[in-house]
């Protein structure tokens, strides 16, 4: 998959998260079936915050041709979808987010084998 497409498919991820833990908190939460308190809402439209960051970032960057940034760009997004899939996995089998939980492992696997993707093989053309 190539580094502009990967990050649109991000980016398009990232903004759909990012309206409904901004917008709709306590629907996020319900689909999950997690706590609907104030804190949990709140730390939720922070979640949607950081997405939203996340998804300007991918989108605006998807043309970039320097490879430092491209790089710093690929690690960033593959340590958020590591450190993503670990939390999902363990809240979901501790039963926190409920079963539609695995939906979030799943993209966030998916974009994560992307971005080890794309950091492996600009390894590889650095070393050529």
């Amino acid at each position: 998959m190539k580094f502009n497409t990967l990050l649109i498919i991000n980016a398009i991820v990232a903004f759909i998260f990012a309206i409904g833990a901004l917008l709709a908190p306590t629907m996020m939460l319900t689909m999950y079936a997690m706590d609907l308190n104030p804190a949990a809402q709140l730390m939720v439209r922070y979640f949607g915050a950081c997405l939203l960051g996340f998804g300007v970032l991918s989108w605006l960057s998807r043309s970039s041709t320097d490879a430092t940034a491209r790089r710093a760009i690929i690690m960033a997004f593959l340590v958020f979808d590591a450190a993503g899939v670990v939390v999902s996995v363990a809240g979901t089998i501790a039963g926190i987010m409920g079963p539609f939980g695995w939906s979030v492992v799943a993209i966030l696997l998916l974009l994560g084998i992307g971005f080890a993707y794309q950091w492996f093989a600009s390894t590889r053309s650095q070393a050529h």
